[in-house]
């Protein structure tokens, strides 16, 4: 039970007193609300800022989630680009090189002719073959045994020594069949060559030599 404080002299009539003891407990008491009021306005601007906070945090974490990813993303571009093949893997069945590079520069031709026929200029097709071009460097060898049997077969008369040996260094095996040769390269019957034992013209060998050269070329 409260006690309420009267401040005024004790022969102040009966009335009067009443009347001010209302007063005071009307006022003491009127003052309740207006805290829990202003007690809920605290809560509420607590609860926006807890908000506000939770919400900024939230972007925060989502900047650095797509930091994170930006990141990773190159990485991942700047291994491939160093990676031994680049990215590119190529599966050639049941073929096998027969000399070095043998595959990889056939496939390089076959893009350097592509490029030079119909290709677009300036074209992402363009640049990704140029690419591929620049950065798959391999060996000659397709060009040197391509010139070395057409030197040879120039003005073909006869199989001689320095012919038979040509041909053999290149990866053909020679036989002997009634008025022609039979020439294997490297003992795969899909490539094979019928040259006769005698020579017609001039350009008889340098058409063999085209011949040959498109075969295994």
């Amino acid at each position: 039970m409260s006690t309420i404080k009267t401040n005024f002299p004790l022969d102040t009539p009966i009335a009067s007193q009443n009347k001010f003891k209302e007063v005071r407990v009307t006022r003491k008491t009127s003052r309740t609300p207006l805290k829990a009021l202003e007690q809920e306005c605290e809560e509420i601007q607590l609860l926006q800022l807890y908000e506000a906070e939770i919400k900024e945090k939230d972007e925060h974490i989502r900047l650095l989630e797509q930091e994170v990813e930006r990141i990773s993303s190159t990485m991942k571009q700047l291994e491939h680009k160093h990676s031994p093949q680049a990215g590119l893997t190529l599966n050639t069945g049941e073929e096998d090189d027969y000399f070095k590079d043998e595959i990889l520069s056939t496939v390089i031709a076959a893009l350097q002719d592509h490029l030079k026929r119909r290709t677009r200029t300036n074209s992402r097709k363009e640049h990704i073959i140029s690419s591929i071009i620049e950065n798959n460097p391999c060996s000659n060898i397709r060009e040197t045994h391509s010139q070395k049997i057409k030197e040879h077969l120039r003005g073909y008369r006869e199989m001689n020594r320095q012919i038979r040996k040509t041909l053999e260094e290149v990866g053909f095996s020679l036989n002997s069949e009634g008025r022609h040769w039979k020439i294997t390269y490297q003992n795969d019957e899909r490539y094979t060559y019928t040259l006769p034992k005698t020579g017609s013209d001039y350009r008889g060998g340098l058409n063999a030599a085209a011949d040959i050269s498109n075969i295994i070329f």
